[in-house]
C-alpha cells in the first residue's frame, strides 16, 4: 500500500513532526523535519498535541483538536487526511496519519518507517487511539512552502576540483579496458593460431608483450586505486568539517532537545557519503565507459553471443528494482539503532561515577546488550539482504555463462565459431559482467548515502545562529528585560511577562527554588535562548539586533558546570585569547580565589588535566571557569550557579573579590547566603518575579524571600 504524501520519522521523537509533514505534503508544502521540529519545540520525548497545532496554524492551516470515537470515520463533514494520538504496543505515545476508512479497516501512515503505510482494523485502531484527532484544512491565506533541501547529487560539486585527476584516472581505465580486450585477443589467437601452427618463436614473442602489457594493467590499476582513495579523503574531509562547523554555528537549543550519540552519529553516516560518491563516478565514468567499450567490442566479436549476453541487463534491472525499498527500510533501521546505541555508551561513560555510586553497572551493562544486540539484527538484517542479493547476482552470472558456452559450443561445432573466439568471448564476458555488477552494487550504496544524506540534513536545515549585527562600543552597559516570556515546549512556559533592569556596576541576585526559570532567563541575557514575547536589550537596544561574538565578549556567562578541555591549566585560560600573559592569568585567577590552588600543583599552570577535570575538584573547576570568564574583561559577568560546588568560606571570598570589581554582576543561585554580598536580589517562582529589593528590605517582609530564608 502506498501513500504519495507518506513521510518517514528520522528520530523516535520525531513522530509527531513527521505526521504533520505529511499533512502539509498532502496540500503541496514540503518542510523538512528538522524545521518542524523546530518551530514545534520537539524534544526528547517528542511533541505535544498542542505544539503540533500551533506550527499548523502558523504555517496557514486551520486546525482543530477533537475528542471522537469511531464516528470520525464515517463523518463526511470530516476531512481526510488527519492525525490521531494513538498509544502504540500498549507503551509508546504515538502519532499516526489516518488518510482515508472503508468499512472494516482504516488506512494508516505510521511515520515509523517500520510499520509504514499500512491498513488497520477498526478495532484494532480503536483500541491503539487515545480518541484525539487533529483536523486541518488550508485557511484562506495558507500558501503552498517547499523548503528545499541539499540531495546526494548536490555533493558532486565538492569533486570539481579533482576533475583532472579524475579524467587522468578515466584514460587510465579505458586503457587497462584495451589491455583487457588485447588479453582475451591473446587467447583467442593462441589457441586458433600459434599452437596449431607450432609458432614457436612468434608464442615468445606475444606472450612477453602480453607480460609487459599486464605489467601496465597492474600499475595503472593501483595508481589509479590510489589516487581515488585520496579523492575521497578531501572530499570527507571537507564533508566532516563542513558539518562539524555547522554544528558549532548551532543554537543551544538544539543541543537541548537531541542526544549526543544521534549527533555523532552523522559523523559515521558521512563515509556512507562518500562511498556512494566515489562508487557513482567510478560507477559512471568508469564501469559504463568498460562495459559499452567491451560490450562493442563483443557486439564485434560475434553478435548473435553478444544479443545473448544482453538478455541479462533487463534481469539485473528488475533485481535493482526489487531491492530499492528494502534498502531505504534497513538503512534507516541500522542507522537509527547505532544512533541509540552510542547515545547509551556515552552517557554511561560520562556518568560513570553516578553508575558506580548508585551500583547499577550490570543494569546498564544489560541494557546497551539490549541495544547492542538491537544494531546487531539490523545489521544482520541487511547484510542478509546484500547477501541474498550477491547470491541472485552470481547465479545470473554462472547461469550467463553457461548459456553463452551452450550457444558458443553449437556454433563452434557448426564451424560457425572457431573455438579460440569462443574462449576469447567467454573472457571477455567475466569483464562485461563486472561493471555490470557494480552498477547493481550500486543501489545499494545510492540507497545508504540517501538516507545517510537525509540525516545530515536533518542538521545541517537547522539555521545557525545569527552572528551578524551591530557592535557594542559603550564603556558602560545597561540591560533592560521587558516583558518576556519563554517556553521550551508549548503549554509549560519557563518565564511568564518578566521585566526586569539592571544598571552599570550593579550587584545582583536572582534566587528561587528549582525549576523557578532562573538560569533560563539568565540564558537569555546572552542570547543562548531568544523570547518568545518581549524583548531583552543593552543600552536600550535588542540584543537580536548585535553582533553576537561582541554581546558575549561584552556579557560574560558561567555555567553551572563548566567544561574544561584536554590541555594544560594555561590553556583552557588561553582559549578566548591565546596571547595572555602568565602575569595576566595569574592575576585572574586570584580574583577566582584559585591561583593558591594551582600554585601547590608541581606544574603549576603547566598541570595538565583532561575533559572530565579528573585532576581537579569541582568548587576548583568553577574557579578555573570563572577565571577565564574574567580574562575576556566583560562588562557584566553572569554566574549562573558557577559557586555552587565551593564550601561557604571560599564562596564568601570570591564573591568579596567579585564585589571589588567595576563591572555588573549578575548571580542566579539557590543559595540565599550570597544575597549578604549583593545590592539587589530578584526573587523568581514559577516563572515570574515575585519580589525585587535589597536583602535587608526583603527580609522584613513576608514573602517567598524570607520563606527560603527561613529553611
Amino acid at each position: 500500500m502506498k501513500y504519495a504524501a507518506y513521510v518517514a520519522q528520522v528520530d523516535e521523537s520525531d513522530c509527531g513532526v513527521a505526521c504533520l509533514a505529511m499533512i502539509l505534503k498532502h496540500y503541496g508544502s514540503d518542510y523538512p523535519i528538522a524545521k518542524l521540529r523546530d518551530l514545534a519545540r520537539t524534544n526528547q520525548e517528542g511533541t505535544n498535541a498542542l505544539a503540533l497545532v500551533k506550527v499548523a496554524q502558523k504555517l496557514g492551516l486551520a486546525t482543530q483538536a477533537v475528542q471522537a470515537d469511531l464516528a470520525i470515520l464515517d463523518d463526511p463533514a470530516i476531512q481526510f487526511p488527519w492525525i490521531a494520538h494513538v498509544v502504540k504496543d500498549g507503551v509508546l505515545l504515538h502519532y499516526y496519519v489516518i488518510f482515508g476508512a472503508d468499512e472494516n479497516q482504516v488506512y494508516v501512515a505510521d511515520p515509523d518507517p517500520k510499520a509504514g503505510v499500512h491498513k488497520m482494523a477498526r478495532a484494532d485502531f480503536e483500541q491503539e487511539w487515545s480518541g484525539v484527532a487533529l483536523l486541518f484544512e488550508p485557511s484562506a491565506d495558507y500558501q503552498v512552502q517547499v523548503v528545499t533541501m541539499t540531495t546526494l547529487k548536490d555533493n558532486f560539486h565538492l569533486l570539481k576540483p579533482f576533475r583532472g585527476t579524475l579524467a587522468l584516472t578515466i584514460c587510465w581505465s579505458i586503457l587497462i579496458s584495451v589491455i583487457s580486450i588485447v588479453g582475451s585477443l591473446y587467447l583467442q589467437v593462441l589457441i586458433d593460431d600459434l599452437i596449431p601452427r607450432h609458432r614457436v618463436n612468434l608464442l615468445m614473442i606475444v606472450s612477453l608483450g602480453m607480460i609487459i602489457a599486464y605489467l601496465i594493467y597492474a600499475i595503472l590499476s593501483y595508481l589509479r586505486t590510489m589516487i581515488l582513495m585520496k579523492v575521497n579523503m578531501k572530499v570527507a574531509g571537507r564533508i566532516n568539517l563542513d558539518y562539524l562547523r555547522s554544528v558549532l554555528h548551532l543554537p543551544l537549543r538544539f543541543f537541548m532537545t537531541r542526544k549526543t550519540g544521534e549527533i555523532l552519529s552523522r559523523f559515521n553516516d558521512i563515509s556512507k557519503i562518500i562511498d556512494a560518491l566515489s562508487s557513482t563516478v567510478v560507477t559512471i565514468f568508469l564501469d559504463a565507459g568498460m562495459l559499452v567499450l567491451i560490450g562493442l567490442f563483443m557486439a564485434w566479436q560475434n553478435y548473435p553471443l553478444f544479443l545473448t549476453t544482453l538478455i541479462s541487463v533487463p534481469i539485473y534491472i528488475v533485481l535493482v528494482a526489487i531491492f530499492n525499498r528494502r534498502y531505504t527500510k534497513l538503512n534507516y533501521d541500522q542507522m537509527e539503532s547505532n544512533a541509540r546505541l552510542n547515545s547509551s555508551i556515552i552517557e554511561s561513560i560520562r556518568g560513570i561515577e553516578t553508575v558506580k555510586a548508585l551500583n547499577i553497572t550490570d543494569r546498564l551493562d544489560e541494557q546497551i546488550d539490549q541495544q547492542f544486540q538491537s544494531f546487531l539484527k539490523q545489521s544482520y538484517r541487511y547484510t542478509q539482504t546484500e547477501t541474498f542479493q550477491a547470491a541472485i547476482k552470481l547465479f545470473l552470472q554462472y547461469g550467463l555463462t553457461t548459456v553463452i558456452l551452450l550457444v558458443g559450443s553449437l556454433q563452434v561445432m557448426r564451424n560457425q565459431l572457431a573455438l579460440g573466439q569462443l574462449m576469447a568471448f567467454n573472457m571477455l564476458l567475466a569483464f562485461f559482467i563486472e561493471p555490470l555488477q557494480d552498477i547493481v552494487n550500486l543501489q545499494a550504496k545510492l540507497k545508504t548515502a540517501q538516507v545517510a544524506n537525509q540525516r545530515l540534513n536533518e542538521v545541517l536545515v537547522i539555521e545557525p545562529e545569527p552572528s551578524d549585527g551591530l557592535a557594542l562600543n559603550d564603556e558602560s552597559l545597561s540591560l533592560d528585560v521587558e516583558r518576556v516570556s519563554f517556553a521550551y515546549t508549548y503549554g509549560y512556559p519557563a518565564l511568564r511577562d518578566v521585566s526586569l533592569s539592571i544598571q552599570p556596576g550593579e550587584k545582583l541576585a536572582i534566587i528561587g527554588p528549582s525549576g523557578s526559570g532562573k538560569s533560563t532567563l539568565a540564558k537569555m541575557m546572552v542570547r543562548f535562548l531568544t523570547p518568545d514575547q518581549g524583548s531583552i536589550k543593552v543600552n536600550q537596544r535588542d540584543i537580536r539586533s548585535m553582533a553576537l561574538a561582541d554581546l558575549r565578549h561584552r556579557i560574560g556567562y558561567v555555567p553551572q558546570r563548566s567544561q574544561l578541555f584536554s590541555g594544560t591549566i594555561a590553556q583552557n585560560l588561553r582559549l578566548a585569547n591565546p596571547d595572555m600573559t602568565l602575569e595576566e592569568l595569574s592575576r585572574a585567577c586570584h580574583l577566582a580565589q584559585i591561583d593558591a590552588d594551582i600554585t601547590k600543583l608541581p606544574l603549576g599552570y603547566d598541570t595538565l588535566i583532561d575533559e572530565e577535570s579528573n585532576t581537579l575538584s569541582g568548587g576548583q573547576v568553577q574557579r578555573l571557569a570563572i577565571a577565564r570568564a574574567l580574562l575576556n574583561h566583560p562588562q557584566i559577568l553572569i554566574l549562573d550557579e558557577s559557586t555552587s560546588s565551593l564550601d561557604p568560606l571560599t564562596e564568601s571570598e570570591l564573591l568579596q573579590s567579585l564585589m571589588a570589581l567595576p563591572m555588573t554582576i549578575v548571580l542566579v543561585s539557590h543559595r540565599l547566603n550570597v544575597t549578604t554580598h549583593l545590592d539587589r536580589v530578584v526573587v523568581l517562582d514559577h516563572g515570574q518575579i515575585v519580589q525585587d529589593g535589597q536583602p535587608e528590605d526583603l527580609q522584613q517582609v513576608a514573602g517567598l524571600y524570607q520563606q527560603l530564608l527561613g529553611q
